[in-house]
Formats: structure tokens, sequence, C-alpha cells
């Protein structure tokens, strides 16, 4: 029965951000040869705001952090500590916790999501660093390609949720593609060939899968709570 309402729910995320892509790309499109076309799509929304709409990934409130802004860098260490706390727990209960679960993706992916690329930068290439010399994880030997992995997760989900306006789940997806090609790149650059890259991508994976799956089931409703919870209190101030 679980099963069935996470299938459900991610079945139905994909459809509604799916189509909300699919008909942001039409007026895009549409609007270059038809002026007429934006004035339609507003009176939808105009029309569209007067009913109560269930949150979905288009209308969780999201904000860019600057590189200018103090609150970035306190959130950034948040997450940091987060980041470098949560998977040093999990390490307590189970040793293969890390490639198993990822703890330490789903926080730089999440500040990515929340307020931007240059917030899933930052947290992606400090919270190895700090996690290493904090706990010694990850270990010395694979720092590096797992440093360059997590900044590219927090860069990549910052980038499609800030610049290309995509969904939560298909940002996730998105910057999940795009670390394990980073991962396979480092890999290549590292060990000059020495070790073949797609078969450490395909083990990676092979053992990390859960902590895949389970990141596109989490990541959403935390973003959802934590966007709704930030963007009421934008409002207030």
């Amino acid at each position: 029965m679980l099963v069935k309402i996470i299938v459900n729910t991610l079945v139905n995320n994909l459809k509604i951000t799916g189509v909300m892509t699919l008909l942001n790309l039409y007026y895009a499109i549409s609007a270059r040869y038809n002026p007429h076309i934006l004035l339609r799509k507003e009176k939808l929304l105009a029309m569209g705001n007067q009913v109560e709409l269930p949150a979905t990934s288009a209308t969780v409130p999201f904000r860019a952090l600057k590189l200018n802004e103090a609150r970035l860098y306190l959130l950034a260490g948040v997450f940091i500590a987060l980041d470098v706390l949560v998977p040093w727990a999990c390490h307590q209960f189970y040793p293969l916790a890390g490639p198993t679960f990822l703890p330490m993706h789903l926080f730089v992916i999440l500040a990515g999501l929340l307020f931007g690329w240059r917030a899933g930068l930052l947290v992606g290439l400090v919270t190895p660093l700090v996690s290493f010399g904090v706990s010694g994880m990850p270990v010395l030997a694979v720092l590096p390609q797992i440093t360059v992995e997590v900044v590219f997760y927090g860069l990549a989900a910052g980038i499609l949720r800030e610049r290309f306006k995509l969904g939560i789940i298909w940002s996730v997806v998105g910057a999940m593609l795009i670390g394990r090609l980073c991962l396979g790149l480092a890999v290549l650059l590292i060990y000059l060939g020495g070790v073949n890259p797609f078969h450490y991508v395909w083990s990676v994976i092979a053992q990390g899968w859960p902590g895949m799956l389970s990141q596109l089931i989490i990541l959403p409703l935390l973003v959802r709570w934590l966007g709704q919870y930030w963007g009421m209190r934008d409002a207030r101030q």
C-alpha cells in the first residue's frame, strides 16, 4: 500500500511538472510570432488565481540568493553543518550508509533547489572538505571526485530550477544525471584512464540506488514545505 502511494505521488508530480514545462515552452515560442498569446496566458493566470490550487512544483516559492546577501552564507553554513552531521550519524548505525543512502547529496541538492545555484555550489564545495576534516569522510582516496560530484549536484539543481524554471522532480533528476556525468569525467581525469569511468559510475549507481530513490521522494516534500515556510516569512517581512 505504501509503495503504491509513493509511486502514485511520483507519477502525479511528473505529470504536473511535465505539463507545466510544455506549456511554458509553448507560450515562449508562440509569443515570438503572436503577441496575443501572452494576453491569453495572463487571462488564464488571472482566472487560476481566483481558485485555490494545491502546491505544485510551479507554485512553490523560490528565491535565488545572491553572493552579496548575508543570508546566503548563513543558510549555507546551516546546510553544511547538517550535511556533515547527518552522514556521520548514519555511519554510526551502518558503515556503508554513505555510498548506499547518499546523505551528503541530500542537503547539497536541497540548497540548490531552495536558494539557487550559488547556494548549491557553496554547500557542495565546502561540505566534503569540512566533513573530511571533521570525521575523515569521505576518505582521501575518493575525496577529489566526490567533491566534483556534489559541487555539480548543487550547481545543476540550482541552475535547472532558477534559470530553466524546471519543476522540483525534473531538477532533481537533471542534477543526478549531471552529477554522475561529472563524476565519470573526474575519474577519467584523475586516474588518466587507469580506472574505467563507466564501470566506476555504474558501480556507484548500483550501490546508491536506495539513496537516489529516497531523494526523489524526500526532496520534493522538503522543498515544498521549506519553500512555503520561507515564502510566508518573506511575505511578513
